[in-house]
């Protein structure tokens, strides 16, 4: 198995694979983005190619390729490995082990589900039961049926052992594994459809795996004793707050636009599409929740709000929007207005509906004008209540001049002074969903390093990253290290440069000490901020310059031992020590008047 993981960690590059879902831009050897695992304004996430690693040094994430995928898509090692062997064309010869078994335990489970799509997509397309379905679906609520194939959309018969009948006993899916997956319930021991007369809606992951099913009760089969809509219960593959519907059909649509349209549900959403909105997606409900927030911060930064005519920014929606702004998303809302929704609107006016979406005003605009207009008389007594509902709504705002601006706008739009308004907004303890999860940077540690050790780590990272010659070169580097770390991976690496390649980074990083690994590859990530303007020739440079600057502090440190012993010393032995304090007085001269030359 070791072997197999090495093999795909040679063929595959890091770059690669993380810059299929972060805006990697290059720096120096490196490469940085905002970092995935927690919010920021200034990139402090970076990728070593030549040792295939990444590093935030904010949060202080950090790993190979199997990690970055451990933690951003949540996959197990060896759900991890076999994706990479795949991209990396390498057969991984299955062995028995525990991660091995859940992870086939789980392609069962993603195998019945796709037999379930098939079924569903056969039973509207071209079983006679689906007449009814597809004919509310093309006629009813307008959609073609390139988009329904666009979407897969499906029907499960009005039966109660449909899938009994046809998986179970015909393609020998288990009845557990349909009971796992959410597609039935056993009732007196017999495998019990859930989604019974219903459209079907596959759910699609980020990645395009099948977890799951949205299904719409037909209008005559609706009772009111179930909801409109039923999705997948939570199982092993299936987690409602991490879902967005159709966002894999999307996602290379929404990068394109820059902006996401959210809409409500499955209908809304695949009717936009048709309509020409194509960057939409679908929350499954009223309110973002922190796992949606994060997923689509993968493909944009800006949302529009898309929601029913009686939105009003109340409620969990609030919520939502506050999570959404705390992850440094931009949020706007599309006003419709004679029409119950989105779908709807985009059926019957797409037009209209298109530029509903190009005039989306800020989502703050649009509750403050929202809660205001419930009031018809905005006398004393309805300040007092518009106020109420709206200090805390402006006390959860994170930017503070965004605050300032709608306390200034709340404030005019009322007729009272803007104290009044900031006043009431201070009283008010901001929201805690609307914080910053910003944590302090790593690089300002709380045990304070001197000019030394600062210099010793500056020269040495910038020897690593671009001229592993100048460590062989300059021989007496390593007598002028006084940093235990420093001093260690300098003595390690002049070993490794009499039998193998100086500049083979990534090979010396494999033979280091174990001890030594996690510091070595914070070495790689320093001077960022430098790199992305510095040529070769300046490299060259501020190596010099920093090895200088070593010079001038080992040669002041000897003039202080020096200055200590002439204190003391007598006769002929006061004199030797005075010529060699004058000696390096003149070496210290000479220095100075180097580095301060352009």
């Amino acid at each position: 198995m070791r072997d197999q993981v090495e093999e795909v960690k040679a063929k595959i590059n890091i770059v690669d694979i993380v810059g299929d879902v972060l805006d990697l831009k290059k720096a120096g050897t490196n490469f940085k983005a905002l970092c995935p695992f927690h919010t920021e304004k200034t990139p402090s996430f970076m990728v070593n190619p030549e040792i295939q690693i990444f590093k935030c040094f904010s949060c202080g994430e950090s790993g190979d390729v199997f990690t970055f995928l451990e933690k951003y898509e949540g996959m197990e090692f060896y759900e991890a490995l076999k994706y990479l062997a795949e991209k990396a064309g390498v057969v991984i010869i299955q062995k028995d082990t525990k991660q091995s078994l859940d992870l086939r335990s789980k392609e069962k489970l993603y195998d019945a589900l796709q037999l379930a799509h098939r079924f569903y997509q056969y039973m509207l397309t071209k079983h006679e039961s689906g007449n009814r379905p597809l004919e509310y679906l093309l006629k009813e609520r307008g959609l073609s049926m390139e988009t329904i194939s666009a979407f897969g959309i499906g029907y499960s018969p009005n039966d109660f052992s449909a899938l009994d009948a046809v998986l179970v006993r015909k393609k020998k899916v288990t009845a557990d594994d349909l009971e796992k997956v959410g597609l039935v319930y056993i009732r007196n021991g017999r495998p019990t459809d859930r989604f019974r007369g219903r459209i079907m809606f596959p759910l699609f992951d980020h990645r395009g795996n099948l977890n799951g099913f949205a299904g719409r009760i037909l209008p005559e089969l609706d009772t009111g004793e179930t909801g409109k809509y039923i999705n997948s219960p939570e199982t092993i593959l299936h987690h409602k707050g991490n879902m967005l519907f159709g966002l894999w059909t999307t996602r290379k649509e929404i990068k394109k636009q820059g902006y996401a349209v959210v809409v409500e549900g499955p209908m809304d959403a695949i009717a936009s599409y048709q309509g020409g909105i194509k960057n939409v997606v679908a929350i499954q409900g009223t309110s973002l929740t922190q796992e949606q927030v994060k997923l689509i911060s993968r493909f944009t930064k800006k949302l529009v709000f898309s929601l029913d005519s009686d939105f009003a920014g109340v409620g969990a929606e609030r919520r939502g929007i506050q999570l959404a702004e705390a992850e440094g998303l931009e949020v706007r809302v599309a006003q419709l207005s004679g029409f119950k929704d989105p779908g709807e609107a985009a059926i019957k006016d797409p037009v209209g509906f298109k530029k509903a979406i190009t005039d989306a005003i800020g989502v703050w605009d649009f509750i403050i004008d929202s809660v205001i207009a419930k009031y018809k008389n905005i006398d004393g007594e309805n300040k007092a209540k518009i106020s109420r509902e709206l200090a805390p709504l402006l006390g959860s705002i994170s930017d503070s001049i965004v605050r300032a601006h709608y306390i200034g706008e709340v404030a005019q739009k009322l007729r009272v002074p803007i104290e009044s308004v900031f006043e009431e907004v201070s009283k008010k303890p901001s929201s805690p969903t609307a914080q910053s999860s910003e944590v302090q940077p790593i690089g300002s540690p709380l045990v304070k390093r001197d000019r030394q050790q600062i210099l010793e780590e500056r020269l040495i990272s910038f020897c690593f990253q671009y001229d592993t010659h100048f460590i062989i070169v300059h021989e007496d580097l390593l007598e002028r290290l006084k940093t235990p770390f420093l001093k260690q991976i300098i003595q390690e690496f002049l070993r490794f440069a009499q039998h193998n390649t100086p500049s083979d980074i990534q090979l010396f990083a494999k033979e280091l000490p174990l001890e030594l690994h996690k510091g070595f590859n914070d070495l790689l990530f320093l001077n960022e901020q430098d790199i992305d303007n510095m040529n070769k020739e300046e490299y060259t440079q501020e190596l010099h310059r920093l090895y200088g600057e070593l010079e001038l502090l080992h040669v002041r440190s000897q003039l202080d031992t020096l200055a200590a012993q002439i204190k003391v010393a007598h006769g002929s032995d006061k004199k030797q020590k005075l010529l060699q304090a004058k000696k390096l007085f003149l070496t210290l001269q000479q220095l100075q008047s180097s580095l301060e030359k352009p």
